[in-house]
């Protein structure tokens, strides 16, 4: 079994240490495996007083290909960090795996474009894929198919990034004939419930044991 490094990148107005508990969970019994969970590259606009609350790109007033390219940016700014610390962990790029919560989910799955070699597992948390199939070329997205496991967990009554507009989001996927699996967890909001703790573990176990 060969050693894997996963970041975990928080929400919007979150920060790392929020991630760490979560990560926890769904990381227990899971050995050879190094956990990273970031903090955002910039201060939470809507409280820039709070030292603690970051993000990883502005929402505010955002168009939808305005949020495409800040989020596009983000990934290009995190990319040398994500690189810096595999090389730190001596961990290979293809077993990076990249996961994160509601806006962190749409910053992983930029980094796993991004990345020199396609990542070992994408796993988004209550998040969307921002951009669209265009952006993925086809070399890439057979890399991805062949490479890369993917799994969404969302809340059926999520209010925050409603179900419906998270399914649409993975048209970029299926545009490509990318496979992933989702999870949907019946009557839960815009949070990491019990239930997908549970289904990323074993997403996990079974693609870092395999």
């Amino acid at each position: 079994m060969q050693k894997c490094l996963l970041f975990s990148f928080h929400g919007y107005g979150a920060n790392g240490a929020n991630m760490r508990s979560v990560v926890t969970s769904f990381m227990y019994g899971l050995s050879d495996v190094d956990t990273i969970c970031p903090d955002g590259i910039a201060p939470f606009e809507e409280a820039p007083w709070k030292r603690d609350a970051r993000m990883w790109f502005s929402l505010r007033n955002s168009t939808q290909s305005m949020m495409q390219e800040l989020a596009c940016n983000a990934a290009s700014d995190v990319l040398a960090y994500v690189l810096e610390k595999a090389k730190e962990h001596n961990v290979r790029e293809r077993n990076i795996i990249l996961t994160g919560f509601s806006q962190g989910a749409m910053l992983a799955w930029e980094l796993a474009k991004i990345l020199p070699e396609v990542p070992r597992a994408v796993i988004g948390m209550s998040g969307l894929i921002v951009t669209p199939a265009r952006t993925i070329d086809s070399v890439r997205a057979d890399n991805i198919n062949k490479k890369t496991s993917i799994l969404f967990c969302h809340g059926s009554l999520d209010s925050v990034i409603p179900l419906q507009q998270m399914k649409q989001s993975l048209s970029a996927l299926d545009e490509k004939n990318i496979k992933y699996e989702l999870f949907i967890d019946n009557g839960a909001e815009h949070t990491v419930t019990d239930s997908m703790i549970e289904k990323i573990h074993a997403f996990l176990k079974r693609i870092i044991v395999t």
